[in-house]
Order: C-alpha cells, then structure tokens, then sequence
C-alpha cells in the first residue's frame, strides 16, 4: 500500500457521502487509441517496440492498454510507457506540453520519479520533481504515476488519473454540491486543481478517491473509472 498524507478537510466531507454508485466499471482498454509505429519513432529513442505491445489482429499498430503501459515500465522502458500513456489517455494535442525536454532529460527524470516512489512509498517527491523538472500538468502526472505506481505492485491504492472534462468539471462541482446540501461550506477546503500547489489540489481530489474506496472496498482505480463512466454518460446525455 502506498503512504497518503490525507487532507483532514476533505477527509471529513467524503466520509459523509460517496458520489460512487453502482457495479465497478472496467479501465479503458486503449483499443481506440491504437498509434502508429511511424508516430512512436518520433517520441522514442528505440528502434522498434516489443512484439507484445502489437495487437494480433493488427500488427501494424501499436495498443496503449494499461497492461502494456506497465509491463513497459517494469522493463525500463520508460518512454515506450509514456508514449504508450499519452495514447490511452487522448493526450496528443497537448504533447508539446509534455515533451518539455530532450528524450533522454525525460527518460531520466521519469526514471527518478519511479525510484522515488518505490523508495518513499509515496508519489509526493515523484509528483513534485516531475511538476519542478517537466513542468507537467496535473493531467499527465496523474496518468503517469498511476501507470508507474503500478508497475511496482501497487494496485490498492494507486494514484489515479484525474482530468478537465469529468472529474473537474462534473464530479468536483458534484462533490461541493453535496457539501452544500449538507450545511457545509466548499470554499473552506482545498480545490482540486489549486493553480499555486498542483500537489496539494490533487492530494485533495485523492483523500476523496480513497475514502470512497475504502467506504466500497475496492480499489481507487475502480472507483475513479467508476466516476468516470457515471459522469461522463451524464455530460454526454
């Protein structure tokens, strides 16, 4: 399990209700972001991708699937992962963004973000160094330390992805809503995407997550794709 410093605020609230309903829903599997091998050259130093990162039925295209992200992070091979991630996570128009630096500065400062949690047993240092360093937004970090937490076992408790459309304009209105409703006021606690601390806007989104799993017993993975499928169907209805 990894180590969360929890904040006491939020904490309190998500205790009191769970946006969270229904049967868990299934990660994305990236079957409809498939890339093309031409693509991945460009944003990696290898000269080809391991065979299993190729789809039977399609060969000549390479699956973003959570499985083949981290099986690429086990095996060092840190920028086929994030190519594979900014794939499965709809990032390519924002890549000018996340390739911020060199390849090889990347392939380092990831490197170090992985040691760092395996080390700490946190993503705090990992999210701060790649915050200083890459000038990530909380988009990509978030999708990429919860690949990389993954890829070192940690799959109770990992961090999740959090992003633009849903989670921040649908489920933290939804969140600060129910505290409303409740004679609360969300302007005391901490907003999910602080501009000042993307840390600790973040943390808050996550001491959510993890009082909702631990409410459901699942795992925050679960809980976060199962607040997605809810509020996506809804802003899409």
């Amino acid at each position: 399990m990894l180590n969360w410093e929890r904040d006491q605020g939020t904490a309190d609230w998500a205790k009191e209700f769970c946006l969270v309903s229904g049967y868990p829903a299934e990660q994305y599997d990236g079957s409809n972001s498939q890339a093309s091998i031409e693509r991945a050259h460009r944003a990696t130093t290898a000269d080809s991708f391991p065979d299993w990162c190729f789809p039977p039925e399609r060969p000549d295209r390479l699956l973003p699937s959570p499985n083949n992200i981290i099986r690429c992070w086990q095996e060092g091979l840190e920028l086929e992962a994030l190519f594979l991630t900014v794939r499965w996570g709809t990032m390519g128009r924002t890549a000018r963004f996340i390739y911020t630096e060199d390849l090889q500065g990347i392939r380092k400062l990831v490197r170090e973000a992985r040691r760092n949690i395996e080390r700490d047993r946190s993503v705090q240092s990992a999210w701060e160094l790649l915050a200083a360093e890459l000038h990530w937004s909380q988009v990509i970090s978030s999708k990429c330390l919860h690949f990389m937490a993954r890829s070192l076992g940690y799959t109770d408790n990992p961090p999740v992805p959090i992003d633009n459309a849903i989670i921040l304009k649908r489920v933290a209105p939804a969140f600060d809503q129910k505290i409303l409703n409740l004679g609360g006021d969300p302007k005391t606690l901490g907003a999910w995407n602080d501009p000042r601390d993307s840390w600790a806007g973040y943390n808050c989104y996550m001491t959510a997550i993890l009082c909702w799993a631990e409410r459901l017993k699942w795992s925050t993975t679960k809980v976060e794709c199962t607040l997605f499928r809810k509020y996506g169907t809804l802003s899409s209805s």
